[in-house]
Parts: structure tokens; C-alpha cells; sequence
């Protein structure tokens, strides 16, 4: 249960950081973007790892039967479940664990999502995780992942991390800046062909995968096995 990076325990980082990806992501197009890509449906069932203050869990929950909502930051959880709350969601359960921890009791289900989580354990780890998450889904079912995920040529690096922080401070200020040198110093974002091929030895296909620049990408994959 030990945090890397921003530590999501005090109620004001956890407010900051819920009026920052507000202003950084759209999540009603993240929502349709998923719903298109793993075929979400009324009576699907959902997983999301590392849920923070419940922005993806709460549109996704209209749109499907059941989500379950884990993250390993206990203000993170309390913050979502208000949120959920306060629009009068009941069919979400907030649950306190990680990707290492997360026990799912029930029947499988039919998609996992992780949004710019996964990086926060050592590929290693990142191997687990991926197994723990194909053992959650029904045969066929849907894992949708996006994090940081670096496509960038190693022998240019550090041009294209000087272009990157650049482009951050433009558009989100300084302080993102320095969470972003933070995450690149301490986390363990790893490299498009490594996490390709967890994802293949872990049990899953890869639908799609989708290279936003050198740094994010998007992964829509099939439980094969």
C-alpha cells in the first residue's frame, strides 16, 4: 500500500488535483471514447484501478450496471464517494486497495480500466498487476489502459523531455511541471514495446493502441486466455 509520487492523502492536494484534471481532461469524451472502443453496455460491469476522486467511475456508471471503484489513497475514495453522492449514484462500490491488493470477490467482469496509474509500480510489478486484472475479466472481456508510456527514440530524450515540460507549463502552469520532473525521476512510466508485451504475456491481445506524441498512449486489448 506504499504511494510513489504525489502523496493523495491530504484533502487539499486531492482538491487541487481534482480542479486540475478538470481543466486538463474532458471526461464525458473519455467516457464515450471507452464506451466506442470496449463495447460498454447497460448491463456491463466495470472495474477501475486507481479510480482518484471518481471522475471516470461516476459518468461510467450511467452507462453501464455496476462499477467498482478502487484506489489506493483513502481521501482519494472519500472524496469520490462524495462526489458520487452528491449527483445520487448508488451503483458504484469505493473500495481501499491497490493493484497488488485489490481483491475481486465477485463474478468476473466485463471491462477493467486504469487511467495514469499503472506507472506507479516497477515494470515488474506492472506484470502482476496485468495478470491480477486478466484474472478479474470474463474470457473476452475488455482492458482499457492509458498512462504515460514513452515512444520517444532514446537517443533523443532529452529534447523531447525538454518539449514535453515546455509544452505542460504552456498549458498547465509550473506546478504541473514540477509533479511531471517528480514522475519522471521517482515513477516507473516505462517504454511502448515493454508494455506491449506484458500486455500480450499477461493474457490479453492488443485491439489497439494508440500513441498520443512520445509520452501518453492508449491501449484497448481482449482477455485471450
Amino acid at each position: 500500500m506504499k504511494q510513489i509520487g504525489t502523496d493523495y492523502q491530504d484533502d487539499e492536494v486531492v482538491q487541487a488535483y481534482d480542479e486540475r484534471m478538470a481543466k486538463l481532461r474532458d471526461v464525458n469524451i473519455e467516457v464515450e471514447s471507452i464506451i466506442k472502443a470496449t463495447g460498454l453496455t447497460k448491463e456491463s460491469t466495470v472495474i477501475e484501478l486507481g479510480c482518484g476522486t471518481g471522475n471516470f467511475s461516476i459518468k461510467a456508471s450511467k452507462h453501464c450496471k455496476k462499477v467498482y471503484s478502487v484506489d489506493i489513497s483513502q481521501t482519494m475514495l472519500e472524496f469520490a464517494e462524495k462526489k458520487a453522492d452528491s449527483v445520487k449514484i448508488d451503483n458504484i462500490t469505493f473500495i481501499h486497495a491497490g493493484f497488488l491488493t485489490y481483491e475481486h470477490k465477485e463474478e468476473p467482469v466485463d471491462l477493467v480500466v486504469s487511467q495514469l496509474a499503472l506507472h506507479h509500480l516497477p515494470d515488474f510489478w506492472k506484470m502482476i498487476a496485468l495478470m491480477r486484472m486478466n484474472q478479474m475479466l470474463k474470457m473476452r472481456g475488455k482492458l482499457f489502459l492509458s498512462d504515460v508510456v514513452f515512444s520517444f527514440d532514446i537517443k533523443g530524450c532529452e529534447d523531447s523531455i525538454s518539449c514535453w515540460l515546455n509544452k505542460i507549463k504552456e498549458s498547465a502552469g509550473p506546478k504541473m511541471v514540477q509533479e511531471t520532473e517528480m514522475h519522471l525521476r521517482d515513477e516507473y512510466s516505462t517504454f511502448g514495446w515493454i508494455m506491449e508485451e506484458m500486455l500480450c504475456r499477461s493474457g490479453f491481445s492488443v485491439d489497439e493502441a494508440d500513441y498520443l506524441g512520445e509520452f501518453m498512449t492508449v491501449y484497448t486489448c481482449t482477455k485471450n486466455r
